[in-house]
């Protein structure tokens, strides 16, 4: 069993999150946090009550929370809602979505980067996902600027930084200058446009403010060399 607690946040696919439950089985994670965002119809309802269904006949020995939002919030505030819930009740864990299916290898890599790099004021997140079509270097790993959103591991004092931020970005909105953010210009653009869209509500996303936590505190996730996860959705 591993130590390491996962979140799950899910909504209204209970077939992928079934499966992927069944990635976690084999390394059977002694505490387990589901998250399922608010119903928008009756249709959602019965998925959401298929997903509970799941949760409650968990196949292996575990502690799990669940946390079931009344109304729905859309994809920005229910996952970032679902990750602050999770994180002030545990100081480290992995963040899934209902679509990814985890390998049991990145619960071994979590264990020994948890300990490495607790401390480490350069390091934000470890990234589960690697989409690179060759190795960049002979180790196993490497620092990126650019977190990946399908399958990750953070520390609850590195999540702060982002609450800060996502709580402090009508302040900052003004005086933030996307074309200093790094050096590679196509990027800047591309990401104040979908940065923009989601702040003005157009894009229900969250990612961005999570990139730009990683950008803005200068600090790094760490990317296995190999791919860690898989995405079915």
């Amino acid at each position: 069993m591993s130590d390491i607690p996962v979140l799950v946040i899910a909504f209204n696919r209970p077939e992928s999150f079934k499966r992927v439950l069944d990635s976690l089985k084999s390394v059977s994670p002694k505490k387990i946090f589901i998250a399922i965002d608010g119903a928008r119809s009756i249709e959602d309802q019965i998925s959401i009550d298929k997903i509970l269904s799941e949760v409650s006949s968990i196949p292996w020995e575990c502690e799990c929370l669940t946390l079931l939002q009344e109304t729905n919030l859309g994809c920005r505030r229910a996952v970032t809602s679902a990750i602050s819930w999770f994180f002030s009740l545990v100081d480290y864990g992995i963040v899934l979505e209902d679509d990814i299916l985890i390998s049991p290898s990145f619960f071994k890599f979590c264990s020994f980067l948890n300990k490495e790099l607790v401390h480490n004021d350069k390091i934000m997140s470890v990234s589960g996902s690697n989409f690179q079509t060759s190795k960049r270097s002979e180790f196993s790993l490497f620092y990126s600027r650019f977190p990946r959103i399908w399958g990750w591991f953070t520390w609850k004092h590195k999540w702060l930084k982002f609450q800060e931020l996502d709580n402090n970005l009508d302040g900052l909105i003004n005086d933030l200058d996307f074309n200093t953010l790094t050096t590679n210009v196509f990027f800047n653009r591309k990401f104040e446009n979908k940065f923009l869209k989601m702040y003005n509500g157009s894009l229900d996303i969250w990612s961005p403010i999570w990139f730009l936590a990683h950008l803005l505190n200068e600090q790094f996730s760490v990317v296995p060399e190999v791919n860690m996860m898989t995405n079915i959705g």
